[in-house]
């Protein structure tokens, strides 16, 4: 697998009601940060960006795959003596792709080894009223408070050129992407099949994971 390095993602500060828990995560960090320093090892950082289709069927099977692919990302980045790899899960937290994604990333790398960046393309308030269900918003919520930074790409004139935009903000920050995919052509912007095909063609490796074809494929992120 090859793999491009890129920048550092700029950064903003957390919502107001998160800065308690992501400053004990951040405090927490700091001090294994410490604690490896102080045993000369260094901290290798691979960011695996997520995009995906929202109506996904058969979670168990998708999630299955998603490990195997989160498996071979892991393989490809042994750990030794001096080097701590650290994962970072690059994510909308729409519903779907995007939040299975995480949920398998910390169930298989550990919580203490992955940090979630949440990369929203709306303003909070306003992109939680994409999900229908209070039960979906929770969700939504409770894995935000997780994320350990957050990124809102510059503002769009529209809701599929700000789905464009993050998730292409996620490519450009990727080392790699995960792409729960049914296949089809790109019919929109923002959809996965878009997102899937600029990542390649900017040469970001993308792991497909096979998902059976959406009633939806437009609908982004």
């Amino acid at each position: 697998m090859e793999l491009r390095p890129v920048q550092e993602p700029a950064v903003h500060a957390a919502p107001a009601e998160d800065t308690a828990t992501r400053g004990q995560a951040s405090s927490a960090q700091a001090y294994l940060d410490k604690v490896y320093w102080q045993e000369g090892r260094i901290n290798f950082p691979v960011r695996v960006g997520v995009t995906g289709h929202r109506d996904i069927d058969d979670c168990e099977a998708l999630g299955s795959r998603v490990r195997e692919h989160l498996s071979a990302v892991r393989e490809s980045f042994p750990e030794t003596e001096t080097v701590h790899v650290r994962f970072t899960v690059l994510s909308a937290l729409a519903e779907g792709a995007d939040r299975l994604v995480v949920d398998q990333a910390f169930g298989l790398l550990g919580e203490t080894n992955v940090e979630l960046h949440a990369v929203l393309p709306l303003d909070r308030e306003d992109y939680r009223e994409d999900f229908q269900t209070p039960e979906s918003r929770n969700e939504f919520d409770a894995l935000l408070a997780k994320a350990t930074s957050s990124t809102q790409p510059v503002a769009a004139e529209n809701r599929e050129e700000a789905y464009e935009r993050a998730g292409r903000w996620i490519v450009d920050h990727s080392d790699v992407l995960i792409a729960v995919w049914d296949g089809q052509q790109p019919s929109g912007r923002g959809g996965t099949a878009e997102i899937a095909h600029y990542a390649r063609f900017g040469g970001v490796p993308v792991l497909v994971v096979p998902a059976a074809p959406t009633s939806q494929p437009h609908r982004a992120p």
